[in-house]
């Protein structure tokens, strides 16, 4: 599923969490490994082996194949001794400094968006990066986001206040106070009697509904507070449930969807259906549009992507020499730094879970059959899918070489404004070359991708502009 898929399941739940005075967001290991970090199981492994307590990575995996992350890591804990501390900073980050994904985005927009309405919402996360710190200040420039590990100090009015509710972890040499990651860390908490985790949940939850997003509920300590927490006739929690978190196919959730669904219900949480961490950023990004749009305007996603390809479908033989024209055009930016071999392709998600190869620079199609199709996802077979699943660009090699000519590819999503919603991935721009990513210098590389999203910015101005445009559909309504 891409957020192109999202449909009418989601209008009910966007529209009770946009009309909402209060607003709680707990965010989970989703939205931080779309930002290319760990998730539990692989943190704990880099901390076994980083620690010495496990000597390859490999027996390591097997170690934790059977056993709660958080009991595999007192080993880590206990070889690392007074390095502890230093070691998950490593493990977490590896030397880098990651920046926000999609879902940290969506929710730092929702949260500024509701604070300039005059509403509260408050932000929870069970991870230690800073992330929707950054995205936080990203989208207002100059304000401010307080990082909470405790119970005191508060942010100053005004500020927003980012709950880590484990703890936080600077990538720099910054002590942030402690952190909860062992099974004796989350035993410790769960023993005290009034911990100042619970009491900020409770305080949003006793004023508006509960969205859980990002992650597997698989924090004892959330689980027991929530339970506590829930009253029958108290405000509503959501799960934003994610194909990806589970690592599941598409047949294979379509097998398990009902009783995953019904496991939430039963103990009092509604359930949104999605198959990637950027649907879930999608879902916000709705509410943060239906929070200033009237609901009798407002199409799901689904109904915005199917009237978006109908027109290009309608208009199939003047779009195509349209479009192949201007990618020819576009090529032009691209050959002086790569070369004759490269190539550049326009993707449209048809709403219905495909990607379909709509369009290349040095080819007209005649008929609609002829398109190709693909399956848009994380686990797509296609990087152009993943890309339409991600809200990222992805550069990548391509794998099994000798069943390809292309050798390298950037894909680069392309977010489109059609009308009564907000902008969604509509369209993905792929460029391909024969050439290794590897026999690249890395300031090709850069500016290999830096070109790309030049391309992709443009065209997603032409597409939302096409989108302004008559639709087959009117008819209809």
């Amino acid at each position: 599923m891409t957020g192109a898929e999202l449909c009418e399941d989601i209008r009910d739940p966007v529209l009770s969490l946009a009309s909402a005075r209060c607003l709680g967001l707990l965010v989970g290991a989703g939205a931080s490994i779309g930002a290319g970090l760990p998730g539990w199981d692989q943190l704990s492994g880099r901390l076994l082996v980083g620690s010495g307590a496990i000597s390859s990575a490999n027996a390591a995996q097997q170690f934790l194949a059977r056993q709660d992350p958080a009991l595999a890591a007192e080993a880590a804990k206990s070889a690392a001794g007074a390095s502890w501390a230093s070691l998950v900073r490593e493990a977490l980050y590896q030397g880098q400094k990651p920046t926000p994904a999609a879902l940290h985005r969506a929710v730092a927009a929702l949260a500024r968006r509701f604070l300039a309405i005059e509403r509260e919402i408050g932000i929870f996360t069970l991870n230690f990066d800073l992330l929707l710190e950054e995205a936080l200040v990203h989208e207002a420039p100059g304000g401010a986001a307080f990082i909470r590990t405790s119970d005191v100090p508060r942010a100053d009015k005004g500020d927003v206040e980012v709950h880590h509710l484990h703890g936080a972890i600077s990538p720099e040499e910054e002590d942030l106070g402690s952190f909860v990651l062992t099974l004796s860390d989350f035993t410790s908490l769960g023993q005290e009697p009034a911990p100042w985790q619970r009491s900020a949940i409770q305080d949003y939850l006793q004023r508006g509904p509960l969205v859980l997003v990002g992650t597997t509920y698989r924090d004892s300590d959330v689980r027991q507070w929530l339970h506590d927490l829930k009253k029958p006739d108290g405000n509503d929690v959501f799960i934003l449930l994610s194909r990806a978190a589970l690592g599941v196919s598409r047949s294979e959730f379509q097998i398990v969807q009902d009783a995953l669904a019904e496991q939430w219900r039963a103990i009092g949480v509604s359930v949104l259906v999605t198959h990637d961490h950027a649907d879930a950023a999608q879902v916000l990004r709705e509410v943060q549009y239906l929070s200033g749009h009237p609901a009798e305007s407002y199409a799901v996603p689904q109904e915005r992507a199917r009237r978006f390809f109908s027109q290009h479908s309608e208009n199939f033989d003047e779009i195509q020499r349209e479009y192949s024209a201007q990618l020819a055009i576009d090529l032009e930016r691209l050959r002086q730094l790569m070369g004759p071999g490269v190539n550049l392709t326009l993707w449209l998600a048809d709403g219905v879970g495909s990607l379909v190869r709509w369009v290349s620079h040095d080819r007209i199609f005649t008929r609609s059959d002829d398109l190709l199709t693909i399956d848009a996802g994380w686990d797509s077979d296609w990087i152009a899918g993943e890309a339409a699943a991600s809200d990222e660009l992805i550069v990548r090699v391509v794998d099994e070489p000798g069943r390809h000519r292309w050798r390298s590819v950037v894909a680069a999503p392309l977010s489109v404004d059609v009308p009564d919603g907000p902008p969604f991935t509509a369209a993905v721009l792929s460029s391909a070359t024969p050439r290794d990513l590897e026999a690249l210098a890395p300031a090709d590389l850069d500016e290999w991708r830096t070109v790309v999203q030049s391309i992709a910015a443009e065209w997603e101005a032409r597409l939302a502009e096409k989108a302004q445009g008559p639709s087959p559909w009117d008819e209809l309504e």
